[in-house]
């Protein structure tokens, strides 16, 4: 009947059904010459020519092969999915996720004899769905050769700039984060706050263009999940961390989280100052001789890196970008420490310590510590004819209570001392002079005793 059959099938399960159409053709096609004349004229009374038959057997066979092949990548594709939860899985259990640590905040701060205000503030906020305490301590930055009316001035400028980082500390570090609360993002975010208060402080204050009024701080965030603070800093306020340890055991060394900005400390901020035309030197006593700490001059400042102006009128001596870094926590309980220059330049930061460490809570602690600044007696200035005493410098500190890892088996490693900035001068050793010490102003700093 000039039919041309197509070439033999792989399977029998891939042939046309009996019952329909296709398969009485194709028995027709195949089987003897009465049931192809009884075929024959069935198709040709449904209208169907042999040709069009076959094309149509065809068409069915392959969206049968089309069919297995979709079949077979769905398996394939199923076989995948499970082989990555099981996976998914084991790694879970080789490395479990640890417990959110508990995080408890405390703040205090004094003002001085001439009316300074500083700035601490302790907040919970969520970033990526993960729980991150702020810590944050900003001072007025020291200036010794302004006048009295140059003075009222720059307070209300420093003051002014102090408020406003404080009041959007917060929304500008979760802003800049955005949803992430890894390491990497929180410093993003503080570099972001950072110059963002700049900003708007030589925006908002046309005055800063002719006057000295700046402030410096310290920003740390401490990420519950994952375990780790991250520290911004500029300038002389300095963030310490330490951990906890059991009555009548040796504590470990603290670690110090911000680089020193001072120029009496600090040989690589001594070279950029000097670079951008800055003069360092020491203030001289009535006789001539150089006294106290080496200053930046014009305007007698311990450091270019802060937020505001330094009234030299050179633009590229203030730095305002912080220094940042990010370390693990201790697994066990630990303490962090903010605070400005004042408080550990009047008392040891060992001593410190053991103050934090006896007191019930981070609020308590916060307050004890700023109380044992304030009875030191060069905090204080002979004040009126009432004999009352001012205190000197204005001081402030926020202290952060860690809690202890919960994560059965996961091990860290040693936190070491300035593990980030090298070998630091902050280290102390057992015949350390107060010259050795990045906390020290310059002074001898005397014994404390912490109060009963």
């Amino acid at each position: 009947f000039g039919l041309v059959l197509p070439p033999p099938m792989a399977c029998a399960s891939q042939l046309p059904r009996a019952g329909s159409p296709y398969g009485e053709l194709l028995t027709w096609a195949m089987g003897d010459s009465s049931e192809r004349h009884d075929v024959e004229d069935e198709a040709g009374r449904r209208g169907l020519s042999a040709g069009g038959a076959m094309d149509q057997i065809e068409d069915e066979m392959e969206a049968l092969a089309l069919s297995s092949s979709v079949a077979r990548k769905a398996a394939a594709a199923e076989r995948q999915a499970k082989q990555a939860t099981l996976l998914s899985t084991a790694i879970e259990q080789a490395f479990p996720v640890p417990a959110p640590r508990s995080v408890s905040g405390g703040r205090a701060q004094i003002t001085d004899a001439y009316g300074r205000r500083a700035c601490a503030k302790v907040e919970h906020v969520i970033i990526g769905g993960e729980g991150v305490t702020l810590a944050f301590v900003a001072v007025p930055a020291s200036n010794t050769a302004s006048s009295a009316a140059a003075k009222e001035t720059e307070r209300r400028l420093a003051h002014a700039i102090l408020v406003w980082c404080s009041k959007h500390v917060a929304r500008l570090v979760v802003a800049g984060a955005e949803e992430d609360g890894s390491g990497k993002s929180l410093r993003r975010a503080g570099r972001s706050f950072f110059k963002e208060a700049q900003a708007t402080a030589l925006r908002d204050h046309p005055k800063l263009a002719k006057c000295a009024a700046a402030c410096t701080l310290v920003l740390c965030a401490v990420n519950h999940s994952r375990g780790e603070v991250t520290t911004c800093h500029l300038g002389t306020c300095v963030a310490v961390l330490a951990s906890r340890t059991a009555f009548g055991q040796r504590a470990s060394p603290p670690t110090l989280l911000s680089r020193n900005h001072r120029v009496q400390d600090c040989a690589a901020e001594r070279a950029r100052v000097e670079k951008s035309g800055g003069c360092l030197a020491h203030t001289a006593s009535q006789d001539g001789q150089p006294r106290g700490p080496l200053l930046i001059w014009p305007g007698g400042h311990e450091t270019a890196r802060c937020i505001g102006s330094l009234g030299t009128g050179r633009s590229g001596l203030l730095l305002p970008t912080p220094s940042c870094s990010t370390v693990p926590l201790p697994a066990g309980q630990c303490d962090l420490l903010l605070a400005s220059a004042s408080v550990l330049d009047e008392i040891d930061v060992s001593a410190a310590f053991a103050l934090i460490r006896r007191a019930p809570c981070a609020q308590s602690a916060a307050q004890l510590l700023i109380e044992a600044v304030a009875v030191q007696r060069r905090s204080y200035l002979q004040g009126d004819q009432s004999g009352r005493l001012q205190p000197r410098r204005l001081s402030a500190c926020a202290v952060l209570r860690v809690g202890a890892s919960h994560a059965a088996g996961r091990s860290r490693a040693p936190l070491k001392p300035s593990a980030l900035h090298g070998k630091s001068r902050w280290d102390r050793t057992t015949d350390a002079t107060p010259q050795d010490s990045a906390f020290s102003s310059g002074a001898a700093t005397p014994s404390v005793s912490p109060p009963p």
